[in-house]
């Protein structure tokens, strides 16, 4: 018997994430995904968040799942989450701050400033460390949140490796925004 419904959607819905006649629900594994696979089953899981988020419809509850591992994800570019009611769940364990294992981190060499902008409304974000490792001295950013109703549990936004004034973890202009555990 297996430990995961075959149905993404029906995962998703035993975590309590609302869900529509229209939503689906992408696997992201970056240590075994493709970004050529579809995403849509535990067996075809898509590489990194960016290909994820580009197959979501916004207004649908489409959601991605983001599975926990020793490697994280390494955007190339940042990452804009832009579509209203797109959630992003970890699926790793409730340890708060730094022992998250579901990490988006932009390494020095790629040098991204935010590393994601979440200037969608509606979404529930879960479970991930989002972070920044450009070089010491320079302003760096991590997380800017410009949208509105957004929820957010156990997310940890860090910018460890700069002490300019001008960096930042965390910027939210957005309204209506929570943050639990985070």
């Amino acid at each position: 018997m297996s430990l995961f419904p075959k149905n993404l959607n029906e995962y998703v819905a035993s975590l309590g994430i609302p869900r529509g006649p229209l939503s689906k629900a992408y696997l992201v594994d970056t240590v075994n995904g493709s970004d050529s696979n579809p995403g849509t089953n535990w067996l075809s899981p898509l590489k990194t968040l960016t290909a994820a988020e580009d197959l979501c419809v916004g207004d649908r509850h489409d959601a991605v799942l983001f599975l926990s591992g020793d490697t994280a994800d390494n955007p190339a570019a940042a990452i804009a989450w832009d579509k209203d009611y797109t959630h992003l769940i970890g699926l790793s364990s409730g340890v708060y701050g730094l022992g998250q294992r579901c990490r988006v981190v932009a390494l020095a060499a790629t040098a991204i400033t935010p590393v994601i902008t979440f200037s969608s409304n509606g979404c529930i974000v879960k479970n991930i460390q989002f972070s920044q490792e450009k070089a010491t001295g320079l302003a760096s950013g991590v997380t800017i949140v410009t949208g509105m109703r957004n929820y957010f549990e156990n997310v940890f936004f860090m910018a460890p490796t700069s002490a300019t004034a001008a960096s930042y973890s965390l910027k939210n202009a957005g309204a209506e925004n929570v943050f639990k555990h985070c």
